[in-house]
């Protein structure tokens, strides 16, 4: 199976919780057959401004099993498998230094998937931000692409949000335009409270998450950690709390140079006596059919 730029931002929360896509990609030498491999880019050209440049600079610090005394001072460094893998190799055929390699990718898959998603939580005062004109996010994008939905619910529990986050969801999906089925992406409170309601005879209602995506209309539910106490002030002043969002990533385009290429760069610097490493790639993202996206928001005064 090809590894697309796409495919990654797709499993990009998997990659980062070490849940490893079943890809048959064969042996693997040295990386991770879902991982693509690094280049050493050389291109010096100008790229046009609707690619956004997302660089990731890891110094290469030392990470080591250590031993700390009660008040969490250095001992000494532990003799252990574990130092054994940051330092000399982490697998069979894979460096310490691939091994910190490739968490770092890790992390530049998980901070373009939640830029996609929700943006990526930096302010626009700061250096790094991704400009959210480049890679919109899902939650914020304009209406005509993701409908924003009022959870409203008849009282301040537990139950009543709840069920009134089903409510909305199921209601909303007539104005769903997007591709197939989508994904209900979620927090961990939330949908432990909609597995929680129970009926008049204190039964549960939804005994599996199986049957909650089927009663919520959507192929899956995703818990994702990233969307938690997410707040935003909407066009009429109010400010509202991200409670989940509904998309097929399908209907999510990636445009990027070289097919999504991720370029790594490494040089030593002798001022600060260590190695850095620098990852980047260049892309651009958005929303491309009307109406395509769900976001099911509820006041802030009532989420709390």
């Amino acid at each position: 199976m090809e590894i697309t730029f796409g495919s990654r931002l797709k499993h990009a929360w998997n990659a980062f919780f070490n849940k490893d896509p079943t890809y048959n990609m064969g042996l693997g030498y040295t990386y991770r057959p879902d991982r693509p491999r690094f280049t050493r880019g050389n291109e010096k050209t100008i790229v046009t401004a609707v690619y956004n440049r997302i660089a990731m600079d890891a110094a290469a610090i030392n990470i080591q099993h250590v031993r700390l005394d009660k008040n969490g001072r250095f001992l000494d460094v532990i003799n252990s498998g574990l130092n054994n893998c940051l330092t000399l190799e982490a697998n069979t055929d894979q460096t310490g230094r691939a091994f910190i390699q490739d968490a770092v990718m890790s992390m530049l898959d998980e901070e373009i998937a939640r830029a996609i998603i929700v943006g990526d939580g930096r302010s626009t005062a700061d250096d790094d931000k991704i400009n959210e004109s480049n890679i919109r996010p899902i939650w914020t994008d304009d209406d005509l692409y993701t409908i924003k939905t009022t959870v409203s619910p008849s009282e301040d529990t537990d139950d009543a949000r709840a069920k009134a986050f089903i409510r909305a969801c199921v209601k909303s999906r007539k104005d769903y335009k997007g591709s197939g089925t989508p994904t209900l992406y979620t927090t961990e409170d939330v949908l432990t409270d909609c597995l929680l309601m129970e009926d008049g005879m204190g039964r549960v209602i939804y005994e599996s998450v199986d049957k909650l995506a089927t009663a919520l209309r959507v192929k899956e539910i995703v818990t994702v950690p990233v969307l938690e106490n997410l707040t935003r002030t909407n066009s009429d002043g109010d400010t509202v709390e991200l409670m989940g969002i509904i998309v097929n990533l399908a209907d999510y385009n990636v445009g990027a140079d070289k097919g999504g290429a991720v370029n790594m760069f490494d040089d030593f610097d002798i001022d600060y006596n260590a190695q850095k490493y620098l990852i980047e790639t260049r892309c651009s993202g958005a929303l491309i059919k009307p109406y395509s996206a769900i976001a099911l928001e509820i006041a802030a005064s009532t989420a709390d």
